[in-house]
């Protein structure tokens, strides 16, 4: 595959202005198709409604004439139209994080991406684009069960190589203003708003999934956010961010595809790690496991190159599992907007992130870390 295509070919506004001839500039400029094949025809049908929640996505069925035949499909993406995310996506620069995740960190890592044609972001970052392989016809976890655990392990051992690559980087600083890091000031200056008008919403949209000790835990987090973040920036890396089975795909050997880095970050990799367990793994799949996971992650570091001690990794996760409640709540503001789809990915994540924090006792964590 040749070159990611850019904002020289142009930047399409909506998925209209994605015409037969932008798209054969685009797969000419990766490679995907030879100066004598075109794009004869672009069928775009949305794809994915309700799961891309900070994201519009399409699936185009493209026919070709000239020379040899492209890829019958891609996938096509563009920020969300439901103002609450957009503004959430909007304060942390989501968008430009991923074009430049594609650009620059994924062809320096050895985790497997889909193929991209095009990432371009406009210069005031109104507006993005990308044009991603359609990796439909692999498998995902199924969505209500989780991951199993042949998968966990899976993605266990590629985010340790991920990690690795980027641990203690000298490349990191000079990142850092893209993928920002959580000692940045907006987290500081946008979270806590976020609890406020979110934490509300949820107790009272989702207080069946709430337990008192949660409840009570998610009263003060704006209060412990400091502390967690303190713990979430320590032992930097390059993040993915949203390390979770529904931005994966697993081909027929078991090995994993990673997609969506909108969040991509720098910070403590314990982050990604209790992201994965808090929002991949049913209970009934990874209750009393936890440890096990870590040790493993602790272990494909080591032969990466890269030393963390098992125990204060195990306390970051707990503390990082609290700190993720976050991603619980966030959505609630929004949610009467949001599809049916949406509604029900929502309190999946919410739910699977309270139990484990009180299967992690991360809320004791949370209680050392502030002490």
């Amino acid at each position: 595959m040749g070159t990611i295509a850019g904002l020289e070919v142009g930047l399409p506004a909506e998925i209209d202005d994605v015409t037969t001839e932008w798209m054969t500039e685009v797969l000419r400029t990766s490679g995907a198709i030879d100066a004598s094949t075109r794009v004869a025809s672009s069928e775009a049908v949305p794809f994915a409604e309700g799961v891309g929640m900070l994201s519009r996505l399409y699936r185009c069925a493209l026919s070709y004439e000239g020379g040899d035949a492209g890829p019958d499909t891609v996938i096509v993406k563009f920020p969300t139209m439901i103002p609450h995310q957009r503004a959430i996506a909007d304060a942390f620069n989501i968008y430009e994080r991923e074009v430049v995740a594609y650009t620059d960190v994924v062809p320096s890592s050895p985790i497997r991406a889909p193929h991209v044609h095009a990432a371009m972001v406009a210069p005031d970052r109104s507006n993005c684009c990308l044009v991603i392989e359609d990796l439909s016809a692999l498998s995902q976890a199924d969505a209500a069960t989780g991951a199993t655990w042949e998968q966990a392990l899976e993605a266990l051992d590629q985010l340790a190589a991920f990690h690795a690559t980027w641990y203690d980087s000298p490349e990191l600083e000079a990142m850092s203003e893209t993928f920002i890091t959580f000692q940045n000031p907006i987290h500081l200056a946008a979270l806590p708003g976020i609890h406020t008008e979110a934490w509300p919403a949820c107790k009272e949209q989702a207080a069946d999934l709430l337990p008192p000790e949660i409840i009570g835990f998610g009263d003060t987090w704006a209060d412990c956010l400091p502390k967690m973040l303190d713990v979430v920036s320590s032992s930097p890396s390059i993040l993915h961010g949203d390390w979770r089975t529904d931005n994966m795909f697993f081909d027929d050997d078991g090995r994993m595809v990673i997609f969506d880095f909108q969040i991509a970050a720098i910070g403590n990799g314990a982050y990604d790690l209790a992201y994965f367990i808090s929002q991949s793994l049913e209970r009934s799949t990874r209750a009393g496991r936890e440890r096990e996971m870590v040790e493993r992650y602790v272990e494909k570091l080591a032969e990466h190159g890269v030393e963390r001690d098992v125990e204060q990794l195990m306390f970051d996760v707990r503390c990082t599992a609290a700190f993720c409640l976050m991603y619980g709540f966030a959505s609630y503001p929004g949610y009467a907007d949001l599809s049916e789809t949406s509604q029900q990915m929502a309190r999946q994540l919410l739910r699977r992130s309270v139990e484990t924090i009180i299967d992690l006792d991360g809320i004791a964590a949370i209680e050392e870390l502030v002490s």
